[in-house]
């Protein structure tokens, strides 16, 4: 694999860590939050609200490590014009 085919799957490799630690750290703290004002665990109620917390968190998450990797654009650039010249000096 190339090197575009490496930034791509640095790219998702980077969205897919962004989700999860996002959604980890919310759905931890939802939970110790629900725990520590109502003395008790989560009940279906509470539970939804955790789990539309984790996935809202998990997409934000996601969107933002997305963001960042796509500010990066010029390094996608850089690799393409890189692998055009070695291309044209293995040609010669």
């Amino acid at each position: 694999m190339g090197r575009i085919g490496r930034y791509f799957e640095s790219v998702f490799f980077s969205v897919a860590k962004g989700c999860l630690l996002t959604a980890l750290v919310a759905g931890i703290l939802a939970t110790v939050t629900v725990l520590l004002l109502s003395h008790r665990l989560p009940t279906a109620a509470d539970f939804t609200l955790i789990v539309v917390i984790v996935i809202l968190a998990g997409a934000f998450g996601s969107a933002i490590a997305l963001i960042w990797r796509m500010t990066h654009i010029p390094d996608i650039i850089h690799a393409v014009e890189h692998a055009g010249d070695h291309q044209q000096k293995d040609a010669k």
